[in-house]
């Protein structure tokens, strides 16, 4: 029996992450089972060159892409020099700056990001899409509702929910708020189709 390849299995489930694609519709699309899907992604069992065609043509990579890491970069911004994500079009107050960390590509399965919200600022109307988010105050304060309840969080305090509740947040202080924020997958702006 052929050893499976466990960097195929992650290059596949990457990809299908980074289209937001749950396995059950890959698999549909593919025409396999989601038990060999999951089986692929896992490391346990290898693709025919047929399936894995079919893989790559319905996540629109090239097979190629699978066989190729590119998770050994290792990226460096110094203090300082961390650019800062324009959101004029996300549903936030425009005075508020989300000062990368990670990058913002197509490629990313993570966003990271440190919003720095001025007093009384915050996002306009409750967001929610798929996904996790979790972050830390650095510094002020912020008020965070998740489904209708109000956390006030001080610096030092942490957080962590699943995207799809209706959330927001605010900075209810005198001085400005600095919070680490995590979304993964990465936060899609809601113009964007």
């Amino acid at each position: 029996m052929q050893t499976a390849s466990k960097n195929l299995g992650i290059q596949v489930r990457r990809r299908r992450n980074l289209k937001r694609m749950r396995l059950a519709d890959l698999a549909e699309k593919v025409g396999c089972s989601e038990s060999m899907l999951s089986k692929i992604e896992n490391g346990k069992a290898n693709p025919s060159l047929n399936t894995l065609s079919k893989i790559a043509t319905t996540l629109e990579v090239d097979v190629r892409d699978f066989f190729t890491a590119n998770d050994d970069r290792v990226i460096i911004c110094k203090k300082g020099q961390h650019p800062s994500l324009d959101t004029s079009t996300y549903p936030i107050d425009p005075s508020i700056v989300f000062k990368a960390i990670t990058p913002h590509t197509p490629d990313q399965l993570l966003q990271v990001d440190i919003h720095v919200i001025p007093p009384d600022k915050g996002t306009v109307g409750p967001l929610s899409h798929e996904g996790q988010e979790a972050g830390m105050v650095l510094e002020g304060r912020l008020e965070l509702t998740v489904n209708n309840v109000v956390y006030n969080l001080c610096a030092g305090d942490s957080f962590c929910f699943n995207s799809n509740h209706p959330h927001r947040y605010r900075n209810p202080g005198n001085s400005t708020t600095q919070v680490i924020w995590i979304n993964s997958p990465p936060y899609l702006d809601p113009s964007i189709d």
